[in-house]
């Protein structure tokens, strides 16, 4: 007897065991194979919904902008038509991208279409670049703008950004700035500022609806451009150092004395030496910008070497900004360089540039009136803008400048070349924003 419920507790036993062993095999080999199918939906549905979200907020923050600018003096001088898409997005944690894009018709009447018989339009790259931040730096890489220097409208430190003059100047000079093609590299600590920046495809000024095809051809020989600024932060003082190696943003005409017609264009190679200070007292910022520029190599297209160069020059920028406690914005500045003259290659030249500008909110901010004034000496050179923006509603702005330029008898330099006519000239522009 105790034999057979010996005998019958071991078969129990194994028949519990087997029934154990497949209760195992099956949860192992079909309930685990169903479960993790599950989590790889779970996590593939997280993907797709995150991915929907990125698109959801991407075009969340698009905005579609229609504009319309005409200009008058004599008769209309700029007459356009503007599409413009502005995006930004957060693909992933600690990246940030941009874009901007910008669409412009000419009418015939505008200044910049020189043969009537075709349709005038050019697209512009304001903004495609990528940013991924991790700690204490980041890095930045695509179509992008840079500005160095602390003084604005002068160039004696901001040398990367060349001027595309087919946008009128009315009060903001970061609006006549060409994009290029640039990876920028930024690390914050303690204090120190470190940022280094480098082009591989150089751009030059632009002054006409597409870059002018002896311009093309000497943008297509440029090298790469490089460079670094160290700013050091204390109370009230920020000190930046500059190391570079650049190309000037606007050729040099080559004249022929006898016939006086332009045969080709030369422009330098450059190392940078630069210094800006800003000192802060309150309200009121004190600016300085200094550069030693040292001539490198010398590029010629259409004529060997026929103007001399300029082997060195040292530039100098000071200007000023303050707030006043009912928020006027008021700053100035006043900019000394040296340049050839184009007439006497052997002959170095002195001008400098002064600006002043004055900006105020009103009305909830929907009104904005500002005022830009400049004066330049060596060739001598005048204009005055007074602006006013106004925002209708969440889709509707209007702008209407008004503007006088003095007589020049040379206007082939620098920031005064704004494509406004000599006189009085009044801008109207209209904005609609989807």
């Amino acid at each position: 007897m105790i034999r057979l419920k010996a005998l019958a507790g071991g078969l129990l036993i194994l028949v519990l065991t087997d029934v154990n062993a497949q209760q195992k095999d099956y949860l192992e080999d079909d309930w685990g194979s169903d479960f993790e199918v599950d989590i790889a939906s779970d996590a593939q549905v997280q993907r797709d919904g995150e991915a929907s979200r990125m698109i959801d907020a991407f075009w969340e923050q698009a905005a579609l902008k229609l504009k319309t600018d005409i200009a008058y003096h004599d008769e209309l001088t700029l007459s356009r038509g503007q599409a413009r898409f502005d995006a930004s997005v957060k693909p992933f944690a600690y990246s940030f991208l941009k874009l901007d894009f910008q669409y412009t018709y000419f009418q015939q009447q505008d200044d910049l279409v020189e043969n009537t018989d075709s349709v005038q339009h050019a697209l512009k790259i304001n903004d495609a670049w990528f940013q991924y931040t991790h700690q204490a730096c980041n890095a930045k890489a695509g179509r992008q703008k840079l500005f160095w220097g602390a003084v604005e409208g002068s160039y004696a430190l901001d040398l990367l950004m060349p001027m595309d003059l087919t946008e009128p100047l009315l009060t903001d000079f970061s609006l006549i700035r060409r994009s290029q093609d640039m990876a920028v590299f930024t690390c914050f600590a303690q204090g120190w500022d470190l940022e280094l920046m480098f082009t591989p495809y150089p751009v030059l000024d632009q002054s006409t609806i597409r870059q002018s095809q002896p311009l093309q051809d000497l943008e297509d020989k440029l090298d790469y451009e490089f460079g670094g600024r160290l700013t050091r932060h204390w109370t009230g003082l920020d000190v930046s150092v500059y190391l570079a190696r650049l190309y000037e943003n606007a050729p040099e005409i080559v004249i022929d004395t006898t016939t006086m017609g332009a045969v080709g264009y030369q422009l330098d190679q450059f190392d940078l030496l630069g210094v800006s200070l800003v000192h802060a007292i309150d309200r009121l910022l004190l600016e300085l910008d200094f550069s030693y520029q040292e001539e490198h190599k010398r590029l010629s297209l259409g004529a060997q070497n026929q103007s001399a160069a300029l082997k060195y020059r040292t530039e100098v920028a000071v200007g000023f900004e303050y707030t006043t406690e009912s928020n006027h914005q008021l700053s100035a500045g006043a900019w000394f360089f040296s340049y050839l003259t184009p007439l006497r290659p052997d002959q170095v030249s002195y001008g400098e540039v002064w600006n002043f500008n004055w900006s105020k909110q009103y009305w909830n901010d929907d009104l904005t009136l500002s005022t830009l004034a400049l004066w330049q000496k060596q060739p001598d050179a005048a204009q005055i803008t007074v602006m006013a923006d106004y925002l209708w509603d969440d889709q509707w702005s209007s702008a209407l400048a008004l503007s006088y330029k003095a007589p020049s008898s040379a206007m082939a330099l620098t920031t005064m070349n704004t494509g406004i006519k000599q006189g009085w000239s009044i801008n109207l522009g209209l904005e609609y924003q989807f």
